[in-house]
């Protein structure tokens, strides 16, 4: 590789910032999926309520995109002009195999479960359709 991947543990103390992660309120941690309509501001509102709610972390297509951009992974452009997707399902590609065929997404599915922390899950077709919901409430461990 043309660079250098070092470890967190290898980083100056100036460079990083250490904080815990937020504790739930009452030792217990939310799981939310919202419902919406699609082009009724649903993004707006997961943002807005993000903002307000920092102790909620997103897990969806979007922050990974999100996340990749501002890690400096560059995205190109797409053939056809545009951005590529809709802001539920972000088109992922970026010339990069393990972003690109979504594998990111399913070890956070994967880990994130174990984590002590409250989510919020906007995936806008999945949180109206019953069955998606069961599967995805049933990794966190919910009632169905």
């Amino acid at each position: 590789l043309p660079f250098k991947c070092r470890t967190l543990a290898e980083a100056a103390s100036a460079d990083v910032e250490v904080r815990e992660a937020p504790k739930p309120e009452g030792g217990k941690c939310e799981v939310l999926f919202p419902v919406g309509m699609p082009e009724q501001g649903f993004f707006d509102w997961v943002d807005h309520f993000v903002e307000q709610n920092p102790s909620y972390t997103e897990l969806s297509d979007r922050k990974i995109a999100e996340w990749a951009i501002k890690s400096g992974i560059w995205k190109p452009k797409s053939p056809q002009g545009g951005g590529g997707g809709s802001n539920d399902k972000v088109e992922v590609k970026f010339g990069l195999p393990m972003l690109d065929d979504l594998s990111v997404r399913r070890v956070l599915a994967a880990i994130s479960p174990t984590q002590q922390r409250n989510y919020i899950v906007p995936e806008l077709r999945e949180n109206l359709v019953s069955e998606a919901r069961k599967e995805a409430l049933a990794r966190f461990g919910g009632p169905e």
